[in-house]
């Protein structure tokens, strides 16, 4: 091509690179010495025998950088189009727009390779930024990162998947995401474990009842457990063999769920001698459906227990009950309460035992032996539940005109003393006095009675 009919044997370089002597050099037209080829070349703009895209058909052999990342010389350059010498294979710098050989979210398809920063934190390249897209360089795993809206490497609660990067505080204290902060939810950084952190509204680590689980951290309240105790009586007689039936009633009137509820109870003579109950206390329900031992906020336990009436009982006339109902709180604080009789109009308002009078020991005063069939014989109510007992009668001169050791209401006012008068005779009409001793260690029972004729 040096040599085509220019008429200047001398300048023999007019021509070069214009194998077909058209006058135009061209890559097509590279000094290959056959000007019927000429395509072999094409894409040589410097004809140096390597196709490039700098070297597209430019026409202009000194400048091969008018093309750069332009592979299939279409005149667009783009990341498909990187500077791989193969025109034909765009595809194989996918994403990677600034043809360095690393795909990144950075360098999506956007036909920009100085901009490589318009898609950052969008590793699937879908045109939305999410924490799942944080660069990772893996578009097929979008979520080796979830709930780390900021990418730190640090998934937290303030990083729920929010989209939004430099809006880190909107889900604070939301551990599992769920868009509910609670104090379950404290920045714990397990979106798992939810209960690390109960009662502790506002999530310092230090649980207490002004934290209870009322979702605000900045209203505490008065979370302290509490319980009421009732214990009432219902008596089916006060003599020897009748029973009692006590009914304990445990409220918890506190903020906060009780555990371990237990129940020790107290049983005295009403002389304060220890007695044993038939039965001891037995759970019988929870009005809110909990099993025994525990107490949601405000439900109330019922408990029954029962006392078969005894001798020593009856000789004490009267026996005193109470029980202290103990449970623990969350956070394992202990609260306890003793049982009150439900009496406000015993002259004490709070945490009195409950009290029963047993016996039905009546003395009735007066008599007429007449034998009549009606009201004969000297009569004290129940004085068979004190087998043991004395009875003495003295005249008004201190006289004894009748004594007996286990009495049983048959005295006619016959006098049997020794220093009566006609011991075989009835005792006059008059006023006599009597002193009688149950046997039962207690003070003689002294007053007086009168027989009439």
């Amino acid at each position: 091509s040096e040599d085509c009919d220019d008429n200047d044997a001398t300048n023999t370089n007019s021509n070069v690179n214009d194998a077909d002597c058209d006058g135009v050099p061209t890559s097509e037209d590279c000094d290959d010495n056959d000007a019927t080829n000429i395509n072999s070349n094409v894409n040589d703009a410097d004809c140096d025998g390597v196709p490039t895209s700098e070297d597209c058909d430019d026409n202009d052999a000194t400048n091969t950088n008018s093309n750069v990342n332009d592979a299939d010389c279409d005149g667009i350059p783009t990341s498909e189009d990187c500077d791989d010498n193969d025109a034909t294979n765009t595809n194989s710098n996918v994403n990677d727009a600034d043809c360095d050989g690393i795909p990144t979210s950075e360098d999506c398809d956007d036909n920009d390779a100085t901009n490589t920063n318009s898609n950052v934190n969008d590793a699937d390249c879908d045109g939305v930024p999410t924490s799942e897209d944080c660069d990772d360089n893996d578009a097929t795993n979008t979520n080796s990162n979830v709930n780390d809206a900021d990418c730190d490497g640090v998934p937290t609660s303030e990083d729920c998947d929010d989209n939004d990067a430099t809006n880190t505080n909107s889900n604070v204290n939301d551990a599992d995401c769920d868009g509910v902060p609670t104090s379950e939810d404290c920045d714990d950084n397990d979106a798992t474990n939810t209960n690390s952190n109960v009662n502790d509204a506002d999530c310092d680590g230090v649980p207490t009842s002004e934290d209870c689980d009322d979702n605000d951290a900045t209203i505490g309240q008065n979370c302290d457990g509490e319980l009421i105790v009732i214990k009432t009586a219902e008596v089916f007689g006060t003599r020897l063999g009748d029973q009692i039936t006590y009914t304990i009633t445990v409220e918890n009137t506190g903020d906060v769920v009780l555990t371990e509820i237990s129940l020790v109870d107290t049983f005295l003579d009403a002389n304060g001698n220890i007695l044993t109950l038939t039965t001891e206390p037995t759970f019988d329900s929870a009005d809110f459906g909990s099993a025994e031992g525990t107490l949601l906020v405000g439900e109330i336990a019922t408990y029954t227990a029962t006392f078969i009436i005894t001798q020593e009982a009856i000789n004490a006339e009267g026996v005193s009950n109470s029980v202290v109902a103990t449970g623990i709180t969350p956070d394992a604080i202990i609260v306890s309460d003793t049982s009150d009789d439900d009496d406000d109009y015993d002259g004490n308002t709070t945490d009195d035992p409950t009290i029963t009078q047993l016996g039905c020991l009546t003395i009735y005063n007066e008599f007429s032996p007449n034998n009549d069939g009606i009201n004969d014989t000297f009569i004290i109510g129940c004085i068979e539940d004190y087998p043991d007992n004395k009875l003495e009668v003295y005249n008004r001169w201190g006289n004894m005109v009748y004594s007996k050791r286990g009495y049983q209401n048959n005295w006619d006012g016959t006098s049997n003393g020794r220093v009566a008068i006609n011991e075989s005779k009835k005792l006059p009409v008059g006023t006599y006095y009597y002193v009688l001793d149950l046997g039962n260690s207690s003070a003689p029972k002294v007053g007086w009675l009168y027989i009439n004729r």
